[in-house]
């Protein structure tokens, strides 16, 4: 409790503009939840990243397979504590309010895998059981990692059907808290970037219109030969 008091202390930042950062949910293959970024297993999907202890950066990495949405955090950190912190916020409606709303949520994970939820009540942030999400994290000396696997049910989201999120990544290192998009407000969605699984629509790729020129000249071709070849022999 105390760590979170802080958090929240150390995020109340005066209100801002809307947030024009993006992260994209792409299309890419499902994720091990073990807290560790394997080889290759995140490389399918979409990159941001933000300063953090030392001026290192800390690496988020996003992606959905269709069922659910998939983040990651690779954090450089050598200034190891147990109550280091990372989490993700989201507005699960993108109404983009100025003050915290029921539809707001934030999920989070300490360096040594203690997971937690808070919902709003009174525009305030408040801890709740946790639903319909998982984390897991591993830590280095260097560096800690964290996986998360988030249902789309969790965040109302349909596959096939476009949807925006509003979000914010953070980070917690003893007293000082970096996070993404920059001028975030910690109770001010208005402030958070946007998530989006444009050209997604969180399910697999839409195809586009020249997938589907390649694919008549196919079928055509043979149509064509054989009629040529039938005119060669009238």
């Amino acid at each position: 409790m105390a760590v979170l008091l802080c958090l929240l202390c150390f995020l109340a930042t005066p209100i801002q503009s809307h947030s024009t950062d993006k992260v994209v949910a792409v299309y890419g293959s499902t994720s091990t939840l073990d807290g560790a970024i394997s080889v290759e297993e995140w490389d399918d999907a979409d990159i941001v990243t933000f300063s953090v202890t030392g001026g290192a950066n800390c690496t988020i990495y996003v992606k959905q397979d269709g069922v659910n949405l998939y983040v990651a955090f690779n954090i450089s950190d050598i200034t190891y504590g147990v109550d280091d912190a990372c989490g993700i916020a989201f507005d699960v409606d993108h109404d983009g309010n100025v003050t915290l709303q029921a539809d707001d949520v934030l999920f989070t994970i300490t360096r040594n895998g203690i997971i937690q939820e808070l919902n709003v009540t009174i525009e305030d942030w408040n801890p709740t059981s946790v639903s319909k999400w998982s984390a897991k994290a591993v830590s280095t000396q260097n560096v800690w990692q964290a996986e998360y696997n988030i249902t789309y049910s969790r965040l109302n989201i349909i596959a096939g059907i476009a949807k925006t999120l509003g979000v914010f990544f953070f980070t917690f290192d003893s007293v000082m808290t970096y996070n993404w998009p920059a001028t975030t407000g910690w109770f001010s969605p208005a402030t958070w970037g946007d998530m989006t699984s444009n050209g997604y629509n969180w399910e697999i790729p839409e195809f586009s219109n020249i997938f589907y020129i390649y694919v008549i000249l196919f079928l055509a071709f043979p149509v064509f030969y054989y009629w040529m070849k039938q005119r060669r022999l009238a």
